[in-house]
């Protein structure tokens, strides 16, 4: 299994952002936004490379798709990394 690496707190709002918003956002014209269910993201791109970086999300040219779904509570706990205690739920579907 590769090695996951941790993310930061703000990595793990930007993923929680892109979960409420069904997983999936695309890069804008720009290149530098990313919009999901009609919203801007209030993140920069360096944090949605980051994210993939850290192999949370995948990006296939400008779409965005979350390879996982966050837990709340371990977010509260453990704001340095919420996937460190294993407690990641699959994406809907995900077999």
């Amino acid at each position: 299994m590769p090695c996951v690496r941790k993310i930061t707190t703000t990595q793990a709002k930007a993923l929680q952002w892109l979960n409420d918003r069904g997983g999936t956002g695309v890069f804008g014209k720009d290149g530098h936004m990313v919009i999901a269910g009609g919203e801007e993201a209030p993140h920069e791109r360096k944090t949605w490379i980051a994210l993939r970086d850290a192999q949370r999300i995948t990006i296939d040219g400008n779409r965005i798709n979350s390879l996982v779904k966050p837990d709340v509570k371990s977010i509260e706990r453990n704001a340095t990394d919420p996937f460190a205690n294993g407690r990641v739920a699959p994406m809907p579907g995900a077999e």
